[in-house]
């Protein structure tokens, strides 16, 4: 096996500016495709694991099935569909910095909250929510420490 490479400075700026392809306005629309096709199987009795992974991890915490839960980088809002297709009765909030994932999510999802604010400068007080979660998004925030701290 290789070992990882540090980047170098010089060279983290172009990095960075390659994971921002989400800025794209059809890259919604090809990650709810993909979704779309994994909640088909889910809803046929598949069982995907990467989402049995999210629901146990939500089944451990004290809120399961009720609660209120965040997720930041939000993307298509598909998560909200996945926790109900597990048994969740959460009350979900998804968000997103990207406008055109904003308005995909609450055209595909009627009646889901889905919040315009950036991972890292988040609108919401301490403690408003049980759990937040998110999944593949630091990599797109540019001050992750913020956005953890």
């Amino acid at each position: 096996m290789g070992s990882l490479t540090p980047i170098p400075l010089q060279d983290a700026e172009s990095v960075w500016e390659q994971l921002i392809g989400w800025r794209d306005p059809s890259f919604p629309a090809q990650q709810l495709a993909l979704a779309k096709s994994e909640l088909e199987r889910a809803r046929k009795g598949d069982v995907i694991d990467a989402w049995q992974v999210l629901l146990k991890a939500l089944a451990a915490t004290y809120m399961w099935p009720k609660g209120k839960v965040l997720e930041i980088g939000a993307g298509a809002g598909y998560i909200s569909e996945v926790i109900r297709l597990g048994g969740g009765k959460c009350d979900y909030t998804g968000c997103d910095m990207s406008p055109h994932f904003r308005n995909l999510a609450v055209a595909t999802w009627p009646g889901i909250r889905y919040e315009l604010t950036p991972a890292d400068a988040l609108l919401y007080d301490d403690a408003v929510f049980d759990v937040a979660i998110l999944c593949a998004v630091l990599e797109h925030v540019r001050n992750w420490r913020q956005a953890i701290g």
